[in-house]
Formats: structure tokens, sequence, C-alpha cells
């Protein structure tokens, strides 16, 4: 069977589209709010970054630096714009 996801702000629109997919033979669209991750990940280990303008250094190897990208995203903006509260 054929398995289609659609997010929640595009359920008002499908609803002609989903009886065409139920009636097809094994068919059958499924509609319900996406699970997402997103990760960031940072170099820590090499002692100097492969794609930067950084030279001669890993400005990740500190705790601090990390802590700072981490504070500086805004997290519940993400949520809000990843949810299609936005």
């Amino acid at each position: 069977m054929m398995k289609i996801r659609v997010e929640q702000p595009y359920k008002q629109k499908i609803g002609s589209f989903k009886e065409r997919i139920d009636k097809g033979s094994g068919t059958r669209m499924l509609v319900g709010s996406e699970f997402r991750t997103i990760f960031l990940g940072m170099d820590q280990l090499r002692d100097q970054l492969l794609y930067s303008d950084v030279k001669g250094r890993n400005p990740f190897k500190d705790g601090c630096a990390r802590e700072a990208v981490y504070r500086a995203i805004d997290i519940e903006a993400n949520r809000r714009q990843h949810s299609g509260a936005a």
C-alpha cells in the first residue's frame, strides 16, 4: 500500500485529491501532522575547520563558542515556523 503524508496546513485543499487516492486500487492517503528533527552539527575534532574562512584553528573546540551558537538560535521561533503557526 502506498502512503502519502501531507502537512497540516494543506488539509483543507486535499479533499477531492484524497478521495481520488483512496478510490485507487491498493492506495490510501494518510493525513496528519509531521514530526521533524533539526540537527546542527559542529566539527569539534579537527584542529582546523575544513570549510571556513577561519584558518589555523577551530573555534568549535571551545565549549563557549558552541554554547554561543546554541544560545543564538531562537528555538521558539523555529518551532512556530515549522509548525505552520508563523
